[in-house]
C-alpha cells in the first residue's frame, strides 16, 4: 500500500501541447473549389498524448463592461429555485435584486446551461439607477420565449427616467421584440441575443423583466440568459468578438450573419489540423485577410490556443478587357464589366 501510494504521488501532472503553428505560410488564390487545402497546424505533446485541432470558441477576456449579469455562472444567483438576487461580475457591484417573494423569478435549468424565467405576471428584478450622465451605451442581451403569451410589447429590460412620458425615447430605453404585424404580440423566439447601441441615453431604475412606465406593466415571460451593458460603443472587432462568444455559449451559432468571424463558417479544420476553405472566395467582393483563433487540445483535454491570419490572394482578372485588373477596379469603384469605366476617371 505504501508503494502504491508512492506511486500515485509521484506521477507527473498532465501537461497541455505546445509549439503550436502552422507547417507554412496560411494563404490561398481566389476561385478556388470548396475543400482547398489552405496549410495545416501542428504541435508538440510533451507527454505524448494524441492532439485534435479544432476551431477555438470566442471568450469573454479582455474587456470592462459596466454590468454584467451571467444566469450559468450559479455562483453569482441567490435563492434557488426563487432568486432573490443576481450579482454583478463587472466588479462594479451593480446587482439585480429582488426582496419581494412574490416577484422573484425562477433558474431553468436545460441542456447543461441556466436561465432566468420570468413569469409574464409579477416577476421582475430591479439593477436601480447606475449612470445618471447622458452616455452612450452598448447592450448586449441574451433571451428566449418558450412559451407563448403574456401581455403586449413585453419588456425584456428597460431603463426609465421616473416622471417621463414613454419608457421608449430618450434618455429612456428598452430592449423588447414584438411582431411585425403591430399588434404588439411578442412571439416565441430561440435563444438569440438582442445587440443595441444607445447614443445620448441614461441607466435609470433599470429593471429585467419589466418596465418602470406605467406601474410595471408589460412584463416579459420568458428566459433571460445574460446581460452586458458597456460604458461605451464596442469597436467592430471587439463586438464581433462579444457576438460570438454569445452564440457559441448559448448555442445559436448558426444564425450569426454569413462570414461573421465566428461563424466558422469560411473554413474547415480537420482534427489533423488541416485547414481547409468552406466556400468559394472572390477577392474582389470578399475580404484579403481573416484571424482564425486554433486550439491544439489532447486525451485529457490540457489545451493550448494560437491566432492566425489567413491571407486571400488575387488572381489576375480583367473581366472587361480594358487593361485594368478586376481588384483595381473594384477599389477604387469603376464597373468591372464596363470596358468604359476605369480607375482613372
Amino acid at each position: 500500500e505504501v508503494a502504491d501510494l508512492y506511486d500515485l504521488e509521484s506521477v507527473a501532472p498532465n501537461r497541455p501541447p505546445r509549439d503550436l503553428n502552422s507547417t507554412a505560410v496560411l494563404a490561398f488564390q481566389e476561385n478556388q473549389p470548396i475543400g482547398t487545402v489552405i496549410g495545416e497546424f501542428n504541435a508538440t505533446d510533451p507527454d505524448g498524448d494524441a492532439i485534435a485541432y479544432s476551431f477555438a470558441s470566442p471568450r469573454f477576456e479582455g474587456f470592462s463592461p459596466f454590468l454584467w449579469l451571467d444566469a450559468n455562472d450559479r455562483s453569482t444567483i441567490t435563492g434557488i429555485p426563487q432568486i432573490s438576487q443576481w450579482r454583478d461580475k463587472s466588479g462594479n457591484n451593480f446587482h439585480a435584486n429582488q426582496s419581494n417573494t412574490s416577484y422573484q423569478p425562477s433558474l431553468l435549468e436545460s441542456n447543461g446551461t441556466s436561465m432566468i424565467r420570468f413569469d409574464g405576471t409579477d416577476d421582475l428584478m430591479e439593477v436601480g439607477t447606475i449612470l445618471t450622465t447622458t452616455s452612450e451605451i452598448e447592450v448586449f442581451l441574451v433571451a428566449q420565449k418558450e412559451i407563448s403569451g403574456g401581455s403586449l410589447y413585453q419588456r425584456l429590460i428597460s431603463s426609465f427616467v421616473s416622471g417621463s412620458n414613454n419608457d421608449w425615447t430618450q434618455p429612456n430605453w428598452i430592449i423588447m421584440n414584438f411582431n411585425s404585424g403591430g399588434d404588439g404580440t411578442t412571439p416565441i423566439f430561440s435563444a438569440r441575443y438582442f445587440n443595441e447601441t444607445f447614443a445620448s441615453h441614461k441607466i435609470q431604475n433599470l429593471t429585467i423583466g419589466s418596465s418602470r412606465f406605467e406601474n410595471f406593466q408589460r412584463k416579459f415571460k420568458g428566459d433571460i440568459a445574460e446581460l452586458i451593458i458597456f460604458s461605451q460603443p464596442l469597436a467592430l472587432g471587439k463586438k464581433q468578438q462579444v457576438q460570438g462568444y454569445l452564440a457559441h455559449k448559448w448555442g445559436f451559432v448558426d444564425t450569426l450573419p454569413t462570414e461573421h468571424p465566428y461563424k466558422f463558417d469560411l473554413f474547415t479544420l480537420d482534427p489533423n489540423g488541416t485547414l481547409k476553405t468552406a466556400t468559394t472566395f472572390d477577392y474582389e467582393s470578399n475580404a484579403s485577410s481573416y484571424t482564425i483563433t486554433v486550439q491544439a487540445k489532447d486525451e485529457l483535454n490540457a489545451s493550448t490556443e494560437g491566432n492566425f491570419t489567413v491571407t486571400l490572394l488575387d488572381v489576375y482578372e480583367d473581366t472587361d478587357g480594358d487593361g485594368f485588373r478586376d481588384s483595381l477596379e473594384a477599389s477604387t469603384g469603376s464597373n468591372l464589366s464596363d470596358p468604359a469605366s476605369t480607375p482613372l476617371q
